[in-house]
């Protein structure tokens, strides 16, 4: 029997290494389903919740090994999402709200943090059956980039994103307005 060189175990470590960071790599990807696709429990949950939304859109992703489904609908002129786990579980929502309607407090925040940017879009965030908002992503443009700030209603900031996540969704915004 051949002995197992360090080489040998070096190489084999890394392959095993980029197999795991693949593979989380993988996870974290959203890729488009048809509703024909969509488990009916999930789509039971999005009819009973958004009963006269047009959908959109639906992304099927792995969040912490669970499969989520994210829906992008409108209803009447309002924008919508909703996450829903596979087993039919309202996860969260979003609803897109005017600016003039967040807490002082929320928009406050935002011009503190960028008091030259415009602010792109307000979506105001639920967590499962809930009706009281937990917090408010904003996407505020400022410097030629998007930032996208999520603010507890208290108006901390919790979370700030910018470059090519805010810009994925703005290049998608321009793809989905009809020129």
């Amino acid at each position: 029997m051949k002995s197992i060189t360090r080489t040998s175990v070096v190489v084999i470590a890394a392959m095993f290494a980029f197999a795991v960071v693949a593979r989380g790599a993988d996870e974290d990807k959203a890729k488009k389903v048809k509703p024909s696709e969509v488990p009916a429990k999930v789509l039971e949950t999005i009819k009973k919740h958004f009963p006269d939304a047009k959908t959109e859109s639906i992304e099927k992703e792995v969040e912490d090994g669970k499969t989520i489904y994210d829906f992008e609908m409108k209803l009447g002129k309002v924008k919508w999402e909703a996450d829903v786990a596979e087993d039919g579980t309202l996860i969260e929502t979003e609803q897109q709200i005017e600016e003039k309607d967040a807490p002082p407090a929320v928009m406050g925040a935002v011009k503190q943090k960028f008091p030259h940017g415009n602010i792109k879009e307000v979506m105001a965030k639920t967590k499962g059956e809930e009706k009281t908002v937990h917090e408010y992503e904003v996407v505020v443009r400022d410097e030629a980039k998007d930032h996208e700030l999520t603010i507890s209603p208290d108006g901390k900031i919790k979370e700030e994103g910018a470059g090519d996540e805010a810009k994925d969704k703005d290049d998608k915004d321009k793809e989905e307005k009809p020129k």
